[in-house]
């Protein structure tokens, strides 16, 4: 597929593209916002490819996001339950 010019391997990861979802209720101008910033930090890392670290951080250093500390606080525990449970099923 080839977008704005570009065909090579999707840009962004599953996770981040979720992630940019939903912290911004699919609202155009902040989607823009949040995949620009997650973007500029991947490039700066070296990195060809937006992950769900670098999207996450756009989301924290953007105050017009719909998260809550309560929201981080459960996405927080469920990166973490899905962690371990990769890791037991690779040992």
């Amino acid at each position: 597929m080839t977008v704005a010019g570009y065909s090579g391997d999707r840009v962004f990861g599953s996770a981040a593209a979720w992630v940019i979802y939903l912290a911004s209720g699919g609202v155009p101008r902040l989607v823009n916002i949040l995949a620009n910033k997650a973007l500029m930090l991947a490039y700066g890392r070296g990195e060809r490819r937006v992950g769900w670290g670098q999207a996450m951080a756009a989301v924290r250093d953007t105050p017009a996001t719909r998260w809550s500390v309560q929201t981080w606080t459960w996405l927080a525990l469920a990166c973490a339950v899905a962690s371990a449970a990769g890791w037991m099923l690779m040992t």
